[in-house]
């Protein structure tokens, strides 16, 4: 990870809105908007592709999940994170499962 962002990793940063408070999922893109945002054709191996960099972005914590429901399914998208967001998302989930521990004892 020492490395700089790919090409396509800096499109999909330059894709997504900020991860703001109240943030709605439709505000989110998902994967197959962003392939759409970028100009590429929905195949196999450009959802792939387009996958594994968020997947590394995610990583770095560039970019979080933004879920809900729409229409009664569930929509996830993503969109950009500050460092402190990330770090707060990760405290939230920890509480969460701690909880959830306790809950099942």
């Amino acid at each position: 990870m020492g490395r700089g962002l790919s090409q396509q990793q800096n499109d999909i940063l330059d894709s997504l809105p900020w991860l703001t408070d109240g943030m709605d999922c439709k505000e989110a893109p998902t994967t197959r908007e962003i392939i759409d945002i970028l100009g590429l054709d929905y195949t196999p191996s450009n959802r792939a592709s387009v996958s594994r960099a968020k997947s590394r972005l995610q990583a770095r914590g560039l970019i979080l999940h933004v879920w809900g429901f729409d229409w009664g399914s569930q929509r996830t998208g993503y969109a950009r994170a500050t460092p402190e967001q990330v770090e707060a998302r990760k405290d939230a989930q920890a509480a969460f499962m701690a909880t959830h521990a306790r809950n099942k004892e």
